[in-house]
C-alpha cells in the first residue's frame, strides 16, 4: 500500500545478473572484481554453464562445470604448458638467440672455472619451491636430477638494500596479447649480498602473509621509476613471447590464458625474464589483492567482454596491447 512503508515483490528482487562466471582459484578475488560488472558466480555443483570460466586442473578430484558455444574458458595447458615449464621454455628463447640469464641442462656442460652463482630448478615447480643456490663446484650433486642450472642474475635494482622480483599480469586473448600495467614486487627478507646463498637473501619468499614477515609485497606504482620499470619489462615480454606466437595464435575466439610472470631489473634498468606461470596465484596480502589483482581481474573481464562495463566511479587501469601475435 503506498505510503505504508511495505516493499513490493518485485521491489525485494535482486536485479538479474549480467553475466555468470566460476572459478576454483582466488574465488574471493574474483567475487569483488566481478560483481560491480554484474558478475554471480555460479555454485560448484549448479550444473549451469557459466560465461566466464577460470578453471585450474591443479586437483584431478574437480570436475570443471559444463560450457555453453559462448562461454569464455582457458585456452587448454597442453598449448600453455611449454611457456609454464621452466626446461621447455628456457629451450625455447634459447634458440631464438636469447641467453640471459645463461642456462644448462646437463652439469657437465657448466665451465668447471666459472664463478657465478646458480639456481638450480625443477622444471614443474613454481612460487620459490625446490631451488637450491650453488656454486659451481657444487653442481656435481645434481648430476643426471634432469634440473635446470640457471645463471643467478647478481648485479640488480634493489628496494631499500634487497632484491625483489616482480610479477607482472599478462593476458592472451584472440590472437593479442595485453599487459595489465600495474603489478607488485616481491621484496625479500634479508639484505642483498651478490655472493650469498641464502635463500632469505636470493628467493624464499614464503610466509609473506604473517603480519611479522620480513618478507614484503609492494604495487609496483609505489616504486621509484615504476614507469620505467614497466617499460624495461614490457619491452622484454614483447620479445619473449613472439617466440611462443605458434601456440598463442589461438584461433578459438572464446578461450584465453592469464600468465603471471616473473622479472628481475637490472641496474642498468634492462629486465631479465626469470618465470612465465600459467594460471597464477591469485591470492597476495590484502593490499595487493585490493590494489593489483582485483582490479587487474576486472579489467580481464572487461576485455574478454567489453560489453561487462564498470561502474565509472571505480576507475582502474585496463589492460593495454603487447603484442599482436
Amino acid at each position: 500500500v503506498f505510503g505504508s512503508g511495505s516493499v513490493s515483490v518485485m521491489q525485494q528482487q535482486a536485479p538479474a545478473p549480467i553475466f555468470t562466471w566460476f572459478s576454483n582459484r582466488g574465488s574471493r578475488q574474483f567475487a569483488a572484481a566481478l560483481e560491480p560488472l554484474g558478475g554471480r558466480r555460479l555454485a560448484a555443483d549448479s550444473g549451469l554453464a557459466p560465461d566466464l570460466l577460470y578453471f585450474d586442473t591443479y586437483d584431478p578430484a574437480q570436475t570443471p562445470p559444463p560450457l555453453h558455444p559462448g562461454s569464455l574458458t582457458l585456452i587448454p595447458r597442453e598449448r600453455t604448458a611449454a611457456l609454464d615449464n621452466k626446461a621447455s621454455m628456457a629451450r625455447a628463447l634459447m634458440a631464438s638467440g636469447y641467453t640471459d640469464p645463461r642456462v644448462f641442462f646437463r652439469v657437465e656442460d657448466v665451465s668447471a672455472d666459472s664463478e657465478a652463482l646458480w639456481f638450480v630448478k625443477s622444471p614443474h615447480r613454481s612460487g620459490g619451491k625446490g631451488i637450491a643456490v650453488v656454486t659451481t663446484a657444487e653442481l656435481n650433486r645434481f648430476q643426471g636430477q634432469g634440473v635446470i642450472i640457471q645463471e643467478a642474475v647478481q648485479d640488480l635494482d634493489l628496494v631499500a638494500g634487497h632484491k625483489y622480483t616482480l610479477r607482472l599480469y599478462v593476458l592472451a586473448f584472440q590472437g593479442k596479447l595485453f599487459l595489465y600495467p600495474e603489478g607488485f614486487a616481491v621484496v625479500h627478507g634479508a639484505p642483498y649480498q651478490p655472493d650469498s646463498r641464502d635463500p632469505a637473501v636470493q628467493f624464499a619468499h614464503e610466509g609473506y602473509l604473517g603480519a611479522d614477515s620480513p618478507v614484503r609485497l609492494l604495487p609496483l606504482s609505489a616504486l621509484a621509476d615504476s614507469a620505467a620499470r614497466l617499460d624495461a619489462a614490457a619491452a622484454r615480454l614483447r620479445e619473449a613471447f613472439a617466440v611462443f606466437r605458434d601456440r598463442l595464435k589461438y584461433e578459438r575466439h572464446n578461450e584465453y590464458c592469464l600468465f603471471g610472470v616473473d622479472i628481475l631489473i637490472r641496474p642498468s634498468g634492462a629486465a631479465v625474464l626469470v618465470e612465465i606461470n600459467d594460471r597464477p596465484n591469485l591470492v597476495h596480502t590484502a593490499q595487493i589483492n585490493q590494489q593489483v589483482n582485483v582490479p587487474m581481474l576486472r579489467a580481464m573481464a572487461e576485455q574478454l567482454n567489453p560489453e561487462w562495463k564498470r561502474d565509472q566511479e571505480t576507475p582502474s587501469p585496463r589492460f593495454q596491447l603487447l603484442l599482436t601475435l
